[in-house]
């Protein structure tokens, strides 16, 4: 990857942030219109009704509670087992259903760790960014895992061969690159809506309505 193409793909992902951010708070039960920092153009004494929140917690506790997924044969006993025992896979699914349930898509990070153990880990949606061909049936063709350690911009881009390391101080730099051995890009990514649509984005007029409805009584 260049650094002009980088460049490019973090800009857009930057303009989807603000929405992210957005899911993430209605999730956590904090209605970002409602709770927004002063000032505000007018007062606001509407107190916000964590629907949001419980909606996600009910789909994500129903279907993927760890403990509520078992999985059976030989080849997962002899070879899955421990690896999703290593990386305490029945949690990470249930994190990453919520985030699927959040954000429309959740992504999962493959790396070989110590001793050659497969590893996996959810990347956070703000700082996930998929790449996927032009085709009818477009593939995954390259991910950038973005984000900010002790204020200082990182990325490292990954395509079906290489993974790269970037830093930027005035401008994008690689540090680093070399063969990940995995043949594709090594992220998996989950969806809940053929779409990516999340599981409450368009029902937030309904829900501000609840709010206004449920304020007034207070």
């Amino acid at each position: 990857m260049t650094q002009e193409q980088l460049e490019k793909y973090i800009a857009d992902h930057l303009t989807k942030l603000p929405r992210l951010l957005n899911q993430r708070a209605q999730a956590l039960g904090n209605n970002p219109g409602i709770l927004r920092p002063i000032p505000k153009p007018s007062p606001d004494n509407r107190v916000p009704i964590p629907l949001a929140r419980q909606s996600v917690a009910i789909i994500t506790g129903y279907m993927a509670r760890p403990g509520n997924l078992t999985y059976s044969g030989d080849y997962y006993e002899n070879t899955l087992k421990p690896i999703y025992d290593y990386n305490d896979e029945q949690l990470l699914t249930s994190g990453e259903l919520e985030d699927a349930c959040i954000h429309g898509a959740c992504y999962e990070l493959h790396w070989l760790g110590k001793d050659g153990m497969k590893e996996f880990y959810p990347v956070p949606a703000d700082q996930a960014i998929p790449i996927y061909s032009n085709d009818l049936k477009p593939k995954l063709i390259g991910f950038i895992w973005y984000r900010t350690v002790d204020e200082v911009d990182r990325a490292t881009v990954y395509d079906d061969t290489v993974k790269q390391e970037w830093v930027r101080d005035d401008k994008w730099t690689m540090t680093e690159e070399a063969p990940h051995g995995y043949g594709q890009v090594p992220v998996n990514i989950g969806y809940i809506d053929r779409d990516g649509r999340n599981l409450f984005d368009h029902v937030l007029p309904i829900m501000d309505s609840i709010d206004k409805l449920a304020s007034a009584d207070v």
